[in-house]
């Protein structure tokens, strides 16, 4: 399901959700798009949202309801018959982009993913780059290659973890974040060729349609309450959607919250 047709539920914002029957670049028709009265949706916003022509919004300028049909300002791609779209009363589409996108700044402060990554030594090497959007590190572990019998590798036998005061992550003028060894501490001539795990944490993938469960029902009720409150003052059932979706937002934030461990990038 879109994350905007779910707000839009929740908000009761969804006026229509139909399918496209007849199009051009400044009509939509359709056996769904029903008023009773012309002009009725004038203001409304017609959503595309699967379909040819998947993503646009336009504002409905006018509507005969005999023929079923609305005009819109003109569209880059005429929507394909059986386009999935909905009207949407209350909110534009960016409007919905734009809270969908705060909530997601919320989990960006809030929750990190562990992450696990591989890197293999080269002797004499002593910088290596930390992986892109990492936010922090907490070990370093050498590991076998090809196995996992540490006992029949002589030069891991002793090894597992490495300490932290035989590395230090160090920014360099380029704005990345790179992994340095302390030669005074340990040579990596005896590891030459051998593998290393990077274990840390990271902020979660931002996009809604793959993000793990408890996030996605965060984002989505962080982003219903944000938008109802909006509208506090135009009316007690505004007031009452607010409160229900901040109450559900709260009650999801500890599922989310995760503290930093290691050391930041």
């Amino acid at each position: 399901m879109d994350i905007i047709e779910t707000l839009a539920r929740n908000l009761r914002d969804l006026v229509i959700d139909g399918n496209v029957g007849t199009a051009s670049n400044i009509m939509i028709g359709s056996d769904d798009l029903t008023f009773p009265q012309d002009d009725q949706p004038n203001g409304y916003e017609l959503y595309i949202y699967s379909g040819g022509g998947y993503g646009q919004a336009r504002t409905i300028t006018d509507f005969n309801s005999t023929s079923n049909q609305a005009t819109v300002p003109s569209l880059t791609e005429v929507p394909s018959t059986n386009a999935k779209f909905m009207v949407l009363k209350s909110f534009k589409k960016s409007d919905y982009d734009n809270f969908v996108d705060r909530a997601l700044g919320q989990v960006k402060l809030s929750y990190l993913e562990r992450k696990v990554a591989t890197m293999a030594l080269v002797a004499s090497q002593y910088s290596y780059v930390v992986p892109s959007g990492w936010s922090c590190i907490q070990q370093l572990r050498f590991v076998p290659s090809g196995h996992s019998d540490y006992s029949i590798d002589s030069q891991l036998a002793n090894v597992f973890d490495l300490p932290t005061n035989m590395w230090r992550l160090e920014l360099n003028p380029a704005g990345t974040c790179n992994i340095i060894f302390d030669p005074r501490r340990i040579n990596l001539d005896n590891f030459d060729n051998n593998m290393m795990h990077i274990v840390g944490q990271a902020a979660p993938d931002m996009n809604v349609a793959t993000m793990s469960g408890k996030i996605q029902e965060y984002v989505i009720a962080k982003a219903t309450a944000l938008m109802a409150s909006t509208k506090i003052s135009d009316s007690v059932e505004w007031q009452q959607k607010f409160a229900i979706w901040r109450d559900t937002a709260n009650d999801l934030l500890p599922f989310i919250q995760s503290r930093a461990k290691g050391r930041e990038v």
